[in-house]
């Protein structure tokens, strides 16, 4: 998961929830804030054990008083393979998306972009290591719309679809 803030001011911690069911959830990780700043600051957590089936994330920004406001619920639908289990989010995205492999050996294959035509729009090669590994997946320069990421590994082809606002 990546976020960015543009200032801070008394900020503590930012807290990263994860839920089953959308409604009860849980403190997965505690991130430190900037406490004060005026610059974009970009922060990072990745979820190692993430649920086999539908997750929901948000981000809970504690300030020093204890102070907090939470930002939108993210939904992670993770597709599975019989050795890959792939996620992209946030959905929808702006600028850039994630794609996140959980994978139970190395491999290798092709990160596909497909538009709501279906043209393909972006292709990267991609290796990946046993654990979990993630890839950025531009979406600057591209029109807003419904866009299809493919991930194909050999013969199989895993898709999800993503939103560009």
């Amino acid at each position: 998961m990546y976020w960015s803030t543009a200032t801070e001011s008394n900020s503590s911690h930012f807290e990263i929830e994860r839920s089953a069911d959308g409604i009860s959830f849980t403190t997965l990780h505690t991130v430190p804030a900037a406490f004060v700043s005026n610059a974009r600051i970009n922060y990072t957590s990745t979820d190692v054990s993430p649920l086999a089936t539908t997750a929901y994330y948000r981000i809970k920004a504690v300030d020093i008083d204890g102070k907090f406001s939470y930002t939108n619920v993210a939904t992670v639908t993770p597709q599975q393979s019989g050795r890959l289990r792939w996620s992209v989010y946030p959905n929808p995205a702006r600028e850039q998306g994630t794609l996140e492999i959980v994978a139970d050996k190395t491999g290798q294959g092709d990160l596909i972009l497909v538009n709501g035509a279906g043209a393909v729009v972006r292709r990267t090669a991609l290796r990946w290591q046993r654990g979990v590994n993630v890839e950025n997946i531009s979406l600057k320069g591209l029109a807003a719309g419904v866009y299809y990421v493919q991930l194909r590994d050999g013969s199989e082809v895993l898709t999800l679809k993503i939103t560009k606002l």
